[in-house]
């Protein structure tokens, strides 16, 4: 509790100095298909604020929807930065794909922040002062702005992907592991879109091919 108090001073202390501030947060880590998402919010003052908003873990997709629209028409500006699942099974370095995408979503800001606090133990390699705060998006209500418009973001190009895919029901489960998802991967093998580095997808591909 004391620690939150203390960030959550440290913050309004740059809000009263007129700074910019950029809050980080990653979507998909976990997950067996599809990329992994950031995405960066820039707040300039303690105006916004929203009781509803939390980490998106704990929210309902229809939640998730309507306060990610909210989010995004109220902060000074937002990003996401994104990589692919090609680049994901190149570089098979979880640590490393998070501060990539985490780095292409500041890069694309309208407005630069001068100040960044970023959810877990990261840090960017970036010109900008940084904070890292592990479980933020449960501490910040920036950090916890920022997971949701990631969460609703990364949601929908899994929905659109299930279209072309619908044998893995994306469209539930978005790319993680569920008993469906791998018993999908056993029956029908991987898509271009499935992380083959990860175990449970290689476990259930050796099935697939030793059928």
């Amino acid at each position: 509790m004391q620690e939150d108090l203390k960030i959550k001073s440290l913050i309004e202390e740059y809000y009263t100095r007129n700074k910019l501030v950029g809050f980080v947060d990653e979507v998909g880590r976990g997950a067996n298909a599809g990329p992994l998402y950031t995405s960066c919010v820039v707040l300039d003052n303690s105006k916004f604020n929203c009781s509803e908003i939390d980490d998106s873990k704990k929210l309902s997709k229809k939640k998730i929807r309507s306060l990610s629209e909210l989010i995004r028409n109220s902060v000074k500006c937002w990003s996401v930065g994104a990589v692919n699942v090609d680049e994901i099974n190149q570089i098979a370095n979880m640590q490393q794909v998070d501060l990539l995408a985490m780095k292409r979503a500041v890069e694309v800001l309208v407005y630069r922040p001068d100040v960044l606090f970023i959810d877990g133990p990261w840090r960017i390699n970036i010109d900008i002062e940084q904070h890292s705060i592990v479980k933020g998006d449960s501490k910040v209500f920036g950090i916890a702005c920022a997971s949701i418009i990631a969460k609703q973001m990364r949601d929908d190009y899994m929905i659109d992907l299930h279209k072309e895919f619908p044998n893995y029901h994306w469209d539930q489960n978005v790319g993680y592991h569920t008993k469906v998802h791998i018993e999908a991967i056993k029956k029908y093998g991987i898509t271009p879109h499935h992380r083959i580095h990860y175990k449970d997808v290689k476990g259930a591909l050796d099935e697939y091919q030793n059928k």
